[in-house]
């Protein structure tokens, strides 16, 4: 069986918007890659205690407050990741890479731009997704449904989920093109 590695990992933003990435060591498994700053978990830590721990040790910054944004499982060859992910936006310190690593600060718009282990790549996906989304809820009233959907997207919701269990398949497709 495969052996289990537990990683806290933070998707640390500053002020202006952008993201903190570190490069792996040439020297570790996937070298030269790049990543969210974290570690792993010491047997009596949990993913919130390691990511405090971490990002002081790897960066150089005390996180003020985390919040979970994403949990990836991911199988290696020659092991299983848990990647518990964290959004830090506040913290004190200016980042660093304090074991010798480069770290470079990107806008999140440019993230496609580096090469990541596919560990990552889920954490890359929810950083592209909205922070909030709509649930549609009945279509049955057709014009009803698209004055409560366009009043959404003039309010600046970007990403809907249709929802109508009272439709058939061919009106769901016709009322999701609309």
């Amino acid at each position: 069986m495969p052996k289990l590695l537990h990683v806290a990992a933070a998707v640390v933003t500053n002020e202006k918007g952008e993201i903190l990435i570190a490069r792996r060591p040439a020297t570790v498994d996937q070298g030269g890659l790049w990543e969210f700053p974290g570690g792993k978990l010491a047997p009596y830590e949990t993913a919130r205690q390691a990511l405090f721990r971490e990002l002081n040790e790897e960066i150089g910054i005390d996180a003020q407050s985390a919040s979970p944004l994403i949990r990836v499982h991911h199988q290696y060859p020659e092991r299983h990741v848990l990647l518990d992910v964290w959004s830090v936006e506040h913290f004190t310190g200016d980042a660093y890479g304090r074991e010798g690593q480069a770290v470079r600060w990107v806008k999140p718009e440019e993230l496609n731009q580096y090469s990541f282990p596919e560990a990552n790549k889920p954490i890359l996906k929810a950083l592209s997704l909205p922070d909030y989304y709509m649930i549609t809820g009945e279509a049955a009233d057709e014009q009803a449904w698209l004055n409560k959907l366009s009043k959404a997207l003039e309010s600046g919701v970007q990403l809907v989920q249709l929802r109508a269990h009272e439709l058939d398949e061919e009106a769901f497709v016709q009322r999701a093109q609309q």
